[in-house]
């Protein structure tokens, strides 16, 4: 038994090598004996370029991976019932929050007027710097001037005096500039976002406040002798949004300036909004709008007593009616490998047809 076992034991250990050299036979990477191997400096010169660009497209290859790309696909928009946030922020450095009012009004008749939703009116000095809200002191008095009555006794803030004036039909662009509750604030900055439905219309600042006609329609409250006293519409578009913010996404308006130095003019901006919704990574779905504008200008002349125009700043928006599917999506971790496997074995076959070139140019020299 015990021979039996012992010859059972040297056959196993005869099919080893077999089995390796079965393996051996199959190797398509010959190698080459060390003492057959001969460097060179051209070699070696190779060899150092080469893994400066193997690490430099490394990296490259590594930040590609790690930047996210966007998936864009068209469709036809039929969200008819999704409601639009309008964001807003412009400057005027020559007209005061008392002067100006900011109305919405969209083609089904609807309207919002004097600084909707959540917009402010942020007064500002001369330099052009936000004033702190004004709150009067305790016991204190200003005087309503000429709109001075039994209701009207105490106009301690720059508001107030305007509401004194209005209520009894005077002018009060003037008394604005002398009135201590109005002369250090000359400017005007309004900033904030409100909601509207998804119609065609136009979100304005005019001179005054703004009444509502028929059909939806508004129509601004003041005369021509108030235009004559000074409305300035120089402005600044600090920022405007018809949505939430996306990341990548351009809003064309940010950082538009106009400068009026004499006259009365109207500024137009004509925005046409592609209804857009952003999918990021995690799957969370943000509604927007991209857009293009196209902008105009034009002197308001009053002749005759009459005014040719409405001055002030209009942004008139309309929709498309095709929607874009916007996607985040990172690159495969498998795509990644499989350019860096191209990257090296492309880079050492280059190097090595690169490497022969050289040594036989120079072994002719």
């Amino acid at each position: 038994r015990r021979r039996n076992v012992a010859g059972a034991t040297t056959a196993a250990r005869a099919e080893v090598p077999r089995a390796v050299q079965a393996i051996t036979k199959i190797d398509f990477y010959a190698k080459v004996k060390e003492d057959c191997v001969q460097k060179s400096q051209v070699g070696g010169a190779v060899t150092m370029v080469v893994s400066f660009l193997l690490v430099v497209l490394f990296f490259h290859e590594l930040r590609a991976f790690l930047t996210t790309d966007f998936d864009d696909q068209f469709t036809v928009d039929t969200r008819l019932d999704q409601h639009m946030q309008f964001g807003l922020d412009i400057s005027f450095p020559s007209l005061r929050c008392v002067q100006v009012s900011v109305d919405c009004v969209d083609s089904g008749g609807g309207s919002q007027t004097d600084a909707v939703g959540s917009m402010g009116k942020f007064p500002l000095d001369a330099d052009g710097q936000e004033l702190p809200e004004q709150e009067p002191k305790a016991g204190e008095c200003q005087s309503c001037f000429a709109a001075d009555d039994e209701e009207h006794r105490c106009c301690n803030t720059c508001e107030e005096l305007k509401r004194a004036y209005a209520k009894r039909g005077l002018q009060y662009i003037e008394v604005l500039r002398v009135a201590p509750q109005c002369k250090d604030a000359v400017g005007c900055r309004i900033r904030g976002m409100f909601e509207t439905v998804k119609l065609s219309g136009n979100v304005h600042i005019a001179l005054g406040g703004s009444t509502v006609k028929s059909r939806g329609k508004t129509a601004p409250s003041f005369t021509a002798d108030e235009l004559e006293e000074g409305f300035n519409t120089s402005h600044l578009i600090n920022a405007v949004s018809f949505g939430q913010d996306i990341p990548g996404f351009e809003s064309p308006l940010d950082g538009t300036a106009k400068i009026v130095k004499h006259g009365v003019y109207l500024f137009s901006y004509r925005i046409k909004l592609v209804p857009t919704v952003f999918t990021d990574i995690s799957g969370n779905h943000r509604y927007t709008h991209q857009y293009s504008a196209a902008e105009s200008s034009a002197g308001m002349m009053v002749r005759g007593g009459h005014l040719m125009g409405l001055p002030g700043v209009f942004f008139n928006y309309d929709f498309s009616p095709f929607m874009i599917l916007r996607q985040e999506k990172t690159k495969r971790l498998s795509a990644f490998l499989t350019s860096i496997c191209a990257i090296v074995g492309g880079a050492f076959s280059l190097a090595s047809i690169f490497e022969m070139v050289l040594r036989n140019w120079r072994s002719l020299f």
